[in-house]
């Protein structure tokens, strides 16, 4: 949080400031009093009375002018941090290839909901600090510890006075370390169990249909439940301590303001030097010495929150800002090659995939195809520089993947998802990759291209409003949601194109149009590297890579077919079963 706040330089130093003025405006009140009290009622002078008044009512409005001030800052120290932190976070949350945070996340072994959580933490974590930051909190919290002040103004009143404003004060600061001990720990736990139960929540609705159709709803709800339980009763009993230890504080501070009331009308009886209107004054100095102790108290979660949500978005910056600048190189030669590239993850006893070394160059597609689980998805993730390799390494055009520019990614990269996503926005938006710009002829070219090559044409065309047609959720089928990310994947003629299981929504018709894709692709000199378990579709490849867990085959489609071919007792190539190719790699 300091960290943060020294970005805010000038307005800390302002915010001092002002907080200073305020804590010696509030003397404007208990002073009119004892002017009252010791002076007026005692001379009846209308005309002093009268003087000191207006007096006091200028200061009490400067008071609010420096209240008011005080808020102004605080909005701008908070619009400062968000641009701050804006466009780092934001690099961090959906930049992945290249940031340190989905390398953590891929180091912890977290699987992609897991790093789906931490990117949403992250954008709470910047709405927590930013609400904080424009809360007021930091005035209370600047007030507190100009507190002081003001008991050193009760030992002005009397020593006496002044005793039992430290004794107070202490008390009080006492029962704050307190709340913070036990904040600091339980917000911990239950973080962990908040956590459990949004994950939970967020996997189900992902899977809404099937909990739906086969009436899990009632037993993860259970689930849910529990976990969420959980984290209410450690919120609750946490709470109602923090309450507790709250509550007293506030009654030992309106129980000492009385007593001085008290020792105030002591002193007056016993001795000629404390005057009555002191009473009165000594009560409100205390209060106001007091008040900005108690409030941080019920504050201190807020804190709390805010503070571990700065931690966490420093560590991010730390990341983002380590990572090394990538320029624009010239346009990369068309060859991918893996190196020596070994896959694994934590929690796998076993690397996926180890040792793999091969290359592609101009007109070559790959076919990749093998058993449920053998690490396909997450070595061509690796090709398109969104997984990184535990060894070794991918390079395009002798670059590797994941040190790519933004810019060089989109001109050279397209990546078809096995779950395709579309986001809000128009047709065009999304095959465009958001940089559709309905002013320039050459980007509806590039929009209109990408879709004739993908076979969404035809489809984008029967719609009422074609290419500017909103994407809703649930108004597209899978089907064509899997042509549409096609169209997005192949615009701007990327370099390299990795698609994992094209074909899985499509028709026959559509199935043809992706061979075709991939045939005029080869033909230009491109490369193609796909996933799929369709036969047909594998016939458009040059090679073929039979990825099986400890065991993988590359080469030559006719090469891998004719060894398999021998391997069954010289059965003609002709015809085989791809099913079989791939079950006896896993035998």
């Amino acid at each position: 949080m300091l960290r943060l706040l020294r970005r805010c330089g000038r307005g800390v130093v302002l915010l001092a400031l002002l907080s200073v003025v305020v804590a010696s405006l509030q003397f404007v009140v208990p002073l009119y009093m004892m002017a009252i009290y010791n002076r007026i009622l005692q001379t009846y002078s209308l005309e002093t009375l009268q003087l000191i008044t207006l007096i006091a009512g200028v200061l009490l409005i400067a008071l609010g002018v420096a209240e008011m001030t005080r808020s102004r800052i605080l909005a701008l120290m908070s619009r400062r941090v968000g641009e701050y932190l804006n466009n780092d976070v934001y690099k961090g949350v959906l930049a992945g290839p290249g940031s340190d945070l989905a390398k953590a996340m891929e180091d912890k072994g977290a699987t992609d909901v897991e790093g789906r959580a931490a990117r949403t933490q992250a954008l709470t974590d910047l709405r927590q600090v930013s609400a904080f930051m424009s809360s007021g909190a930091l005035n209370t919290f600047f007030d507190a510890m100009l507190s002081p002040i003001f008991i050193g103004a009760m030992f002005i009143l009397d020593p006496l006075l002044g005793w039992i404003g430290v004794g107070a004060g202490t008390v009080i600061f006492c029962i704050a370390i307190c709340v913070e001990l036990l904040a600091r720990r339980a917000n911990r736990k239950i973080g962990e169990k908040e956590g459990q139960a949004q994950g939970r929540l967020e996997r189900s609705l992902d899977q809404h249909d099937a909990i739906a159709s086969m009436g899990m709803a009632g037993p993860l709800y259970q689930h849910w439940e529990r976990d969420r339980a959980e984290a209410m009763e450690l919120s609750q009993s946490n709470q109602s301590l923090i309450g507790i230890l709250s509550g007293l504080a506030k009654a030992i501070r309106l129980v000492v303001q009385m007593g001085v009331l008290g020792v105030g009308a002591y002193l007056v009886i016993t001795t000629n030097s404390f005057l009555p209107g002191a009473i009165i004054a000594a009560s409100i100095i205390l209060g106001r010495a007091l008040a900005p102790i108690d409030q941080s108290i019920s504050l201190w979660r807020t804190f709390m929150q805010a503070r571990g949500g700065a931690k966490r978005l420093m560590g991010l910056m730390d990341a983002v800002d380590s990572q090394p600048e990538r320029m624009d190189g010239p346009p990369p030669k068309v060859e991918l090659a893996l190196r020596r590239v070994t896959i694994s993850f934590p929690i796998h006893p076993q690397p996926l995939i180890q040792g793999m070394d091969f290359a592609l160059s101009e007109g070559d597609a790959l076919g990749i195809f093998g058993p449920n689980g053998a690490g396909k998805t997450t070595l061509l993730r690796a090709m398109g520089g969104l997984h990184h390799p535990a060894r070794g390494s991918v390079l395009l055009g002798g670059t590797p993947t994941e040190a790519l520019s933004d810019n060089a990614r989109h001109q050279n990269l397209g990546y078809l998802p096995q779950d395709v996503q579309l986001l809000p926005g128009s047709i065009a938006d999304n095959i465009a990759r958001f940089r559709f710009n309905p002013l320039d002829p050459k980007s509806a070219e590039a929009v209109f291209a990408a879709a004739e090559q993908s076979g969404a044409a035809p489809m984008i065309q029967s719609l009422p409003e074609g290419y500017g047609t909103a994407l809703k959720p649930g108004v597209f089928s899978a089907g064509q949601t899997q042509l549409l990310g096609l169209a997005r994947a192949v615009y701007g003629n990327p370099v390299l194109l990795l698609l994992d299981e094209p074909a899985a929504n499509l028709d026959i018709a559509s199935k043809g149009r992706v061979s075709e894709l991939i045939g005029a692709r080869r033909a230009s000199g491109q490369i193609t590297v796909f996933i799929t378990h369709d036969q047909e579709l594998l016939r458009s490849a040059s090679h073929l890579l039979v990825v099986a867990p400890g065991k993988s085959s590359f080469g030559p489609a006719d090469e891998i077919i004719r060894s398999f071919s021998s391997a069954q007792q010289g059965k003609p190539a002709q015809g085989v079963d791809m099913a079989k190719l791939e079950a006896s790699t896993n035998a």
